[in-house]
């Protein structure tokens, strides 16, 4: 079923604003898929942001109870950031949606048949940029 959108910007008499909080705040109204997501992605092993020693400039931070996580597989085995997880977070405009971005890493990818993050630390890595390129390219 299509939701009515009025000539005022507005989806059932909710405005953009009104539809962000409700997602970025948790809220139940967001609905169970998204709630899954959030679980899925807040399991995957990850850093709490206040370890990162104001390093986390361009890595996903994702909200989460007791704080921001960084999911780990943004880090080298010694610690260190992968440069390629910056181009790419980059391109995916992290910042801005950082729970669409873990989303791209960790889910599978019908081109990969993997998940994105499966590919770091491989000679693979170096197609990621180009594969977020291909996602965010307007035509």
């Amino acid at each position: 079923m299509a939701l009515p959108v009025a000539d005022s910007g507005t989806v059932a008499g909710f405005t953009a604003d009104d539809l962000a909080v409700l997602l970025l705040d948790g809220s139940p109204m967001a609905g169970p898929v998204l709630t899954a997501v959030r679980e899925r992605l807040l399991a995957a092993p990850s850093v709490p942001a206040s370890e990162m020693a104001g390093g986390e400039s361009g890595l996903i931070l994702l909200p989460a109870e007791g704080g921001r996580r960084v999911p780990r597989f943004q880090l080298a085995p010694d610690g260190a950031v992968r440069p390629v997880v910056l181009t790419v977070n980059r391109l995916l405009d992290a910042e801005a949606d950082p729970w669409g971005a873990a989303d791209w890493w960790l889910s599978p990818h019908a081109w990969l048949g993997a998940p994105p993050a499966g590919l770091l630390g491989t000679p693979d890595e170096a197609q990621l940029p180009d594969l977020a390129r291909l996602l965010t390219e307007v035509y």
